[in-house]
């Protein structure tokens, strides 16, 4: 504000919130580094006074300051993500960051808002080390990722979402003997008694059995690609 005025005088500059403050020169804003707009949300007109230091006379007087608050982005939270752990170090490869942006955005237009994934809240916050998508983890079995949401338009940004990347383990598949069964009267090579139901205890052993669900396939290609399930097991 100074440098709008002549050199080689000497002014105070004072603020005010409304007209009727700054004619009386009274509840001046004192500490203008840090001012709060509580009376008038969004936006505030600043009155500024400027008085001579030598005679005291007004050289100045207006709503000279216009202050306007952006709101920031408000993201929805998003699931969790999941893989399973793929040589039981708890960490794995492939999580698709980028996948989590529709849910995040929720609402907000997509073409006016940029989501960033972070591994701190400090660099959410800055805006810095951004994670590229698929992101393997760095910290076993789960891990926290802070979302960053910026609004292209105003800048104004929200650090504050977050979602944990977890790291199944792979069920334990312990050896097991083989099934044998007699050979039946059409001594073919072909029976149809062969119970594979019955191997669901060893499959689990000591692991819970509510926790996993347990098919059966004639291929190990089959199993890996979940497709031509044996239906009747029993």
């Amino acid at each position: 504000m100074l440098n709008l005025l002549p050199s080689g005088q000497s002014y105070s500059i004072t603020y005010y919130t409304n007209q009727d403050d700054a004619l009386a020169e009274k509840n001046r804003i004192d500490d203008i580094s840090h001012h709060r707009n509580n009376e008038s949300p969004f936006n505030q007109a600043i009155w500024v006074r400027i008085d001579s230091d030598i005679n005291n006379a007004c050289y100045g007087l207006g709503p000279h300051i216009s202050l306007e608050v952006e709101t920031i982005p408000l993201p929805e939270q998003t699931e969790n993500l999941e893989l399973c752990d793929d040589d039981t170090d708890g960490l794995v490869a492939g999580f698709d960051l980028d996948s989590q942006i529709p849910s995040i955005l929720g609402t907000l237009n997509s073409a006016e808002h940029t989501v960033s994934f972070h591994q701190s809240f400090t660099e959410a916050l800055s805006g810095t080390s951004a994670l590229s998508s698929p992101y393997t983890s760095t910290v076993a079995n789960s891990e926290t990722i802070y979302v960053r949401v910026e609004n292209t338009i105003t800048g104004c940004s929200n650090p504050h979402s977050t979602f944990e990347l977890i790291t199944n383990p792979l069920p334990v598949i312990p050896a097991m003997e083989n099934m044998e069964v007699c050979d039946d009267e059409v001594a073919d090579g072909f029976v149809s008694s062969f119970d594979l139901a019955s191997k669901r205890l060893s499959v689990l052993q000591t692991q819970a059995s509510n926790n996993f669900d347990i098919r059966f396939y004639r291929t190990a290609t089959d199993a890996a690609s979940d497709t031509n399930q044996i239906t009747d097991d029993t």
